[in-house]
């Protein structure tokens, strides 16, 4: 606006339209505290890259070796020390990023590193190594969150940061109480996972403590859910849907039964039961559940004519996730899933605002994947060379996107063509 309206006083046409036959001043309306904004933010601010979460877990654990070297503690400097070089053996090396620094790569890896005149290797590893592990594989996204804030947690333990451990204990409770106790996996762990979360263990917690909680419980978190969910475990055997035939009751005497028709007669049940269930009314009322209230719904769901488990239902209904609340208030039209497309276009909008640096030329690279996705449900690499793709020009796929963008990019895609387009097709 100020470029296109300021004109100076030897531009001006009109001069007869201004006050005293010359311009001197003009008002400016500033809807938007642009110029106070500039005046503390002089130079702008420069587009930095988002560190990645790799990265991050390798320069907390290189934190936590430099204080137990400090302290001569040796015993934990020598596993800290070995979490590290695993991380260091996990690069792949047929990455272009990763062959262009093997050199460092091979310095890293050697006992020569600590023994080097000259080399300060906490500096070497920081600035060397460090932003390599970006280009680590294979990273699933909810264990690898919850390692880094096990080494956060691990190190503000060690630098008695009360503030810090108290942030990250709500959060680490957060994802435990995200871990569905319907998975085998699970439940084996069911009385570690109350001994955790109680606030005995956080009063007494050490060092070792947290690195408990990242062994323990980082495997899990591939089973996270996305918002915590009371506990609702039913007793019963699981139903299993072949060939739209779902089998369900006690092992020695399986009911079997159509899917469709399965899930009539739930449907049926529920909204005859959330006329006159409690617990029932409530979730159809949105109120607060109880424990009281969940035992009393496990009890009557858990019966001859019905054997429902959250499983069975996400087979029914085709959803790779969802909770037995959730499913209840489908069934009662409270409550619609997210469609596939839905789950796709979060996946891509959260990448996208992840990746604040991208240009307009990389945004519309991404929506053109997105949209290919959505359609076929499985993209590679070398789908990107083809139409639609071609017509972004010669510099499409690559340089118009960095490598490890396109790799993070089929990495979502193949997440979600398990999580979202599998079970859709079951």
């Amino acid at each position: 606006m100020l470029v296109r309206w300021t004109k100076n006083d030897v531009a001006c046409k009109h001069k007869d339209w201004l006050p005293n036959g010359k311009k001197e001043e003009f008002l400016i309306f500033d809807c938007w505290n642009v110029f106070d904004w500039f005046n503390m933010h002089p130079e702008g601010i420069e587009a930095r890259l988002s560190e990645a979460i790799p990265a991050k877990i390798f320069l907390l654990r290189l934190g936590q070796l430099n204080y137990f070297q400090s302290k001569k503690d040796q015993k934990r400097a020598d596993a800290v020390k070995t979490k590290l070089e695993e991380d260091i053996g996990s690069l792949p090396e047929d990455s272009i990023a990763i062959k262009e620094n093997m050199r460092d790569v091979e310095l890293a890896k050697s006992p020569k590193l600590w023994d080097r005149a000259g080399l300060n290797p906490f500096e070497f590893l920081k600035t060397k190594i460090a932003p390599l592990m970006r280009y680590r594989q294979g990273v699933e996204p909810n264990e690898a969150s919850f390692i880094q804030k096990c080494e956060q947690l691990s190190l503000a333990v060690l630098a008695s940061d009360e503030t810090e451990i108290e942030r990250l204990r709500e959060s680490i409770g957060e994802a435990l109480n995200c871990l569905p106790l319907t998975i085998a996996e699970v439940k084996k762990k069911e009385d570690e996972l109350d001994r955790v979360l109680s606030k005995a263990f956080w009063k007494t917690l050490s060092y070792d403590d947290a690195q408990m909680l990242m062994e323990e419980f980082a495997p899990l978190m591939k089973y996270k859910r996305a918002e915590p969910r009371p506990k609702i475990v039913l007793d019963i055997d699981d139903l299993v849907q072949k060939r739209e035939i779902i089998e369900y009751g006690p092992i020695t005497s399986p009911k079997s039964e159509y899917v469709e028709d399965y899930r009539r007669k739930v449907e049926r049940r529920i909204k005859q039961l959330a006329e006159e269930h409690p617990t029932l009314k409530k979730i159809r009322n949105d109120e607060l559940l109880t424990e009281k209230d969940l035992k009393e719904l496990e009890k009557t769901l858990n019966s001859p004519e019905l054997f429902v488990t959250e499983e069975n239902l996400q087979k029914v209904y085709k959803q790779s996730e969802g909770s037995l609340v959730e499913f209840i208030k489908k069934i009662l039209g409270l409550y619609e899933f997210p469609q596939p497309e839905e789950k796709v276009a979060e996946a891509f909008r959260t990448f996208m605002i992840e990746k604040n640096y991208l240009s307009a030329d990389q945004v519309n690279f991404l929506r053109t994947v997105q949209s290919v996705f959505t359609k076929k449900h499985h993209i590679e690499y070398s789908d990107m060379f083809e139409p639609p793709f071609t017509n972004f020009g010669p510099k499409a796929p690559m340089p118009l996107m960095k490598k490890e963008d396109l790799d993070e990019v089929l990495d979502i895609c193949k997440t979600l063509e398990v999580q979202v387009y599998s079970h859709a097709r079951s």
